[in-house]
């Protein structure tokens, strides 16, 4: 490239200038279009790649004569000089003798490509459908179900059992008269003897033969029921109170080896108080800290059948941080806690967990609730231990303020965003509120800290009623707020340092010419005037190559016409 290190800083003028040379000369493509002088000139005299060689052969063949149909530069705009020069070099012959400038794309070096032998393979494809319980029973239920579709369960019976509960029918005389799809397919499932091969063709084919009948099953839309997976029934809760009492009384700071006959607990619940339970045994410090949020608990709040568990543990594996909850499981309290911290992790990374040197295998739900029973609750949200602390009176009087006085979900959104409770108190708080109002403000308040799905959806459900009767939260003391009152140029300002210093200038700085064009000149002397004053005398070659570049748009113009 055409540069060389300066030895002076560039005043402003000048460095604008050689920016709009380099960029839209020098690094510009072929077909880039050249509007100012500067960028026409400076590509006149690099005979860029745009101009045409063979216009600025007969342009300098002919320049005395074209010179004469024009004044001055500014005349080379006019559309109608511009026609009168292309139409004048359409007379114009080359002739044996002619200098022509042609530019020449520089070779790049590369190995030269190696024949590879090939073979002609016809690949057998199949169309990717995805498909789910819960949309199946969106399309046929509109997801009222009350049979679930676990393993060995009839097809055929689950089909037509949750039809009459989703019609709100007991038997199938309910159904005569009715023009539904659905009261249609019930009644072919009960015509046809529950038959798992007609009920699942229906699905695919628009007839059907049974027994020597041919049925229409047109009306049923199609799906691919053979790729449903069924649910896995849940195993029998392990009666072993030695097992559980022994991992429950455990020190694994002062036990190197677990008893093999109290093994099979640790295979499903590797961790115990941040400590590794190998297969064969032995106890394993991992050296991960305790979670930094004591608030990491999981959105899971009805685990009574394993239909909803594989949701919930998505919409959790989403929300939460993979580094946070393995340490919530390798620190865990409970089996409980493990357990869904181990499903979440196996929901983001895959069956095997890679800790150090160690892979674990993660297990499944149904290992899961092999040592565990299922917690039913009807509470709303999970939040932390219940913990009573002299703060609760304070941060509840705070809530109940705010939503007295707020008027509106977006003055609530103000208010709250500058002030916070203790995590400690969440539980606590959480029992002392006594309408909507106040529930609003205090998920709003911990949705700022922990903006997880659960907050969210249980806000958007209720229906506050706000005061309007302004109390003095003076006495609370608020947080910080997450703004600054400077305009974005300032602070801009403040964030950038300029790329160079005055004492750089002269020394050896490695830095490439594109990336530091402070510290650069051009080598041409023209392009060095032309940068500095913004106009330099161009040879007769250069000349006619810039009247080129002008004429160039009325010969494009022309052939269109």
């Amino acid at each position: 490239m055409p540069f060389q290190l300066r030895t002076s800083l560039p005043p402003s003028t000048e460095e604008i200038n050689r920016q709009e040379i380099v960029w839209s000369v020098l690094r510009g493509a072929s077909n880039i279009t050249l509007t100012t002088m500067l960028e026409k000139k400076a590509a006149a005299i690099c005979h860029h790649a745009r101009i045409d060689s063979i216009m600025q052969c007969k342009v300098l063949k002919s320049l005395e004569t074209i010179k004469s149909f024009i004044k001055n530069e500014d005349d080379l705009n006019d559309v109608i000089v511009q026609r009168k020069i292309w139409n004048y070099l359409k007379t114009v012959e080359i002739e044996i003798g002619d200098v022509m400038h042609l530019s020449v794309k520089p070779l790049i070096l590369t190995r030269a490509p190696q024949t590879v032998s090939h073979e002609n393979i016809e690949l057998e494809t199949a169309p990717n459908v995805t498909v789910s319980l819960h949309d199946f029973e969106t399309l046929c239920f509109e997801n009222r179900v009350q049979l679930q579709y676990y393993t060995n369960t009839p097809f055929s019976s689950y089909v037509f059992q949750n039809i009459l509960f989703s019609l709100s029918a007991t038997t199938l005389e309910s159904l005569l008269g009715s023009d539904k799809w659905q009261a249609r397919l019930a009644t072919l499932i009960h015509h046809t003897g529950f038959s798992d091969i007609v009920t699942i063709k229906s699905f695919y084919e628009d007839t059907v033969e049974h027994n020597g009948v041919v049925y229409d099953t047109s009306f049923v839309p199609k799906y691919e029921v053979r790729k449903l997976k069924p649910i896995a029934r849940l195993p029998r809760t392990t009666n072993d109170p030695e097992t559980l009492n022994y991992r429950e009384k455990m020190d694994p700071r002062n036990v190197k080896s677990v008893p093999l006959s109290h093994i099979g607990i640790f295979l499903v619940y590797p961790f115990k108080d941040g400590y590794y339970v190998q297969p064969d045994g032995t106890v394993t410090h991992v050296g991960i800290m305790e979670p930094k949020k004591n608030s990491i608990q999981f959105n899971v709040t009805e685990l009574c059948d394993a239909s909803n568990v594989e949701h919930a543990i998505d919409d959790a594996a989403r929300t939460f941080n993979y580094d946070d909850v393995l340490a919530y499981a390798i620190h865990s309290v409970s089996l409980k806690e493990q357990g869904l911290a181990l499903l979440i992790i196996r929901q983001m990374i895959g069956p095997v967990l890679t800790l150090g040197e160690f892979k674990i295998s993660l297990p499944t739900i149904d290992e899961i609730l092999a040592w565990t029973s299922f917690s039913c609750t009807s509470r709303k949200i999970l939040l932390p231990e219940h913990s009573n602390t002299p703060t609760v009176a304070v941060s509840t009087a705070l809530i109940r303020d705010i939503a007295s006085s707020c008027v509106s979900k977006l003055g609530a959104a103000f208010i709250c965003s500058s002030y916070n409770i203790l995590e400690s108190d969440f539980h606590a708080v959480y029992g002392n509120l006594r309408n909507d109002a106040e529930l609003y403000v205090f998920l709003t308040l911990l949705m700022q800290v922990y903006p997880t799905n659960m907050y969210k959806l249980q806000r958007d459900s209720l229906k506050p009623v706000f005061g309007s009767s302004p109390r003095s939260l003076e006495r609370y003391q608020s947080s910080t707020r997450a703004y600054v009152q400077t305009t974005l140029a300032d602070r801009l300002n403040s964030y950038t340092e300029p790329l160079i210093t005055p004492t750089d200038v002269g020394t050896s700085v490695t830095c490439p010419p594109y990336k530091c064009m402070e510290l650069y000149e051009f080598i041409d002397p023209k392009l060095n005037e032309l940068v500095t004053t913004g106009d330099t005398e161009l040879t007769p070659s250069q000349y006619a190559s810039f009247i080129s570049l002008h004429i160039q748009q009325t010969k494009r113009v022309s052939r269109r016409e």
